[in-house]
């Protein structure tokens, strides 16, 4: 029977015969055995599709799924067309899960549309594991959140610094029907729109602190990958953007959210800016960064980081002052001190001064003796507020000072 399926796990799969086999033995092997294994396989030209056939002889809840190569975002909507379960979940074909991963998210879930559980990143080049990543370890959300219902209305100010994976969570699939949730097909970065669109119109949404899922990062076949193909594929972004800002707008949040997605999409647009090494494509996209941004004329960089550098140095003259950086922003500040010589002041080789507001404000602020934060940040929006506001719901009040630096 349909209803049989608590939850529907679906596997885009595309030329990943090195990691699969380890996928599909965290899926087999789940402790919740009322699921099912829907493999899409993405035109694969490897041994991928035979790997999936021989799990599929040992495991009748395997359904495969072969087409021509449409993209993930295509293999995603493709399988949730043929889901049956309660829920349904996502695996990318070169991560995993923990054995028990859909019974915690399926039991914990009351009714929610959408439950959540922090990952581990796998690094495949160190073969480190690191759970306290400031992204996938969800610490953006406030423990008073955790194991409780909400809606966007109670994360405002952060909701965009929410993990877009959909790997991370298992979403009610009558709640995806009923809304027309799906992932735009022929792009990259199409988590974004997605999960935007679901934490948006999800009338119920959960978080539990379990790290279930594991992220393999430094996989070249991602398709974030840096390279000279992958790099046109970034251009993707704009389109993103301009997806996400027409959703708000259809939904009647853009007032209300217009603030913080104005700061989401100038971070995104700039972060990936800094991903692209083809130079062609990074002609063309600080172009496009230009015509979106035209009032930071590029005539006035120098001028602009002159005064920002003159502006931190005399800041960092108080003692028991530390700096805060946004962690999209952290590797073009990185930039920007090493062009200015802003090094030379000292506090960049100093590593507990220089952390993200994660890593440092909020985890390890009490082994400091900081009495000011400096909140390094882009001349549109104070988030010095947003700072101050995150330090109090920690149970800190520490002085906070905001300071613009130009991103361009």
């Amino acid at each position: 029977m349909e209803n049989s399926v608590k939850v529907s796990i679906i596997i885009p799969v595309y030329n990943t015969e090195k990691y699969l086999r380890q996928s599909l033995e965290s899926a087999i092997n789940q402790t919740l055995k009322d699921i099912e294994i829907i493999c899409i396989n993405d035109g694969s030209t490897d041994n991928s599709l035979n790997i999936l056939e021989e799990y599929s002889r040992k495991d009748e809840r395997i359904k495969i799924i072969t087409q021509p190569n449409q993209g993930q975002a295509n293999a995603r909507n493709l399988g949730i067309s043929f889901a049956k379960g309660e829920y349904i979940g996502f695996l990318d074909s070169d991560d995993w899960v923990e054995v028990n991963a859909f019974e915690k998210l399926y039991y914990e879930s009351k009714n929610n549309d959408i439950i959540m559980s922090p990952a581990i990143v796998f690094n495949q080049a160190q073969n480190s594991y690191n759970s306290n990543d400031s992204y996938f370890s969800l610490n953006i959300i406030p423990n008073g959140l955790f194991y409780r219902d909400f809606t966007y209305k109670d994360c405002y100010d952060f909701i965009f610094r929410i993990c877009v994976a959909p790997w991370n969570k298992i979403y009610k699939r009558q709640f995806l029907i009923d809304n027309n949730i799906l992932f735009p097909e022929n792009l990259i970065f199409e988590d974004n729109i997605f999960t935007i669109k679901a934490l948006l119109k999800a009338k119920s949404i959960k978080v539990i602190k379990d790290s279930l899922f594991y992220y393999r990062v430094d996989n070249k076949s991602s398709t974030t990958h840096s390279n000279g193909k992958s790099d046109w594929k970034k251009l993707d972004i704009f389109k993103i953007m301009k997806l996400e800002e027409a959703f708000l707008k259809e939904s009647n949040e853009y007032k209300n959210l217009e603030t913080y997605f104005k700061f989401h999409k100038k971070s995104t647009l700039f972060y990936w800016q800094n991903k692209i090494k083809h130079p062609l494509v990074k002609l063309i996209y600080k172009t496009k960064l230009w015509l979106n941004y035209p009032q930071i004329p590029i005539i006035s960089k120098f001028i602009k980081l002159n005064n920002f550098r003159q502006e931190l140095n005399t800041k960092l003259k108080t003692p028991n002052t530390y700096i805060w950086i946004e962690e999209n922003q952290a590797e073009y500040f990185r930039k920007i001190i090493k062009t200015t010589k802003l090094h030379n002041l000292g506090f960049i080789t100093d590593n507990e001064k220089f952390k993200t507001f994660e890593e440092y404000t909020i985890r390890n602020i009490q082994n400091t003796n900081a009495e000011k934060i400096i909140g390094i940040t882009s001349s549109y929006y104070k988030y010095s507020e947003y700072i101050k506001n995150r330090l109090k719901s920690k149970g800190y009040n520490i002085n906070v000072e905001g300071i613009i630096f130009p991103l361009i």
